[in-house]
């Protein structure tokens, strides 16, 4: 009986699904092609997963310069090299939210800022933010001269 209804249940499922895709424009229905949705929803699935696979990247990044396996200018070009490949919205919303001229700085002042809030968080009596805000400094200067 309960698998009955299990098997019920979805196909009663699957009928709301079906009719989620019918378009009612006047008083002629017209049902949008299915092939269509599915493309969509592949879509918007790899969409999904190249941006968890970009903020992975991100995460590990921060977390490595937090503890000292990677430095700034690595975890900078690291991001910079994911973004590329994974979520180039990155750049438009970095450019957005850090200073900066150009996309490799708005990057590191990024990064920092992640090490600086989770350490507001979870202070860190072996902190290597002052060591790392020197690194960004260091890479500032060196921008600075390039100009």
């Amino acid at each position: 009986m309960t698998r009955f209804i299990a098997i019920f249940l979805t196909l009663v499922a699957g009928t709301v699904r079906a009719f989620q895709f019918v378009n009612v424009q006047g008083e002629n229905e017209t049902l949008v092609d299915l092939s269509d949705a599915a493309l969509q929803d592949k879509k918007v699935g790899e969409l999904v997963v190249t941006y968890y696979t970009f903020k992975s990247a991100l995460e590990a990044n921060i977390n490595d310069l937090t503890v000292g396996t990677i430095t700034l200018r690595d975890a900078r070009d690291n991001v910079a090299a994911a973004a590329r490949r994974l979520h180039p919205g990155y750049f438009t919303h970095i450019g957005l939210s850090e200073e900066g001229t150009t996309d490799e700085e708005r990057i590191a002042r990024n990064l920092v800022g992640h090490v600086r809030s989770n350490e507001e968080v979870t202070p860190n009596p072996n902190s290597r933010l002052p060591l790392i805000e020197k690194e960004l400094r260091a890479l500032l200067a060196e921008n600075a001269v390039k100009k």
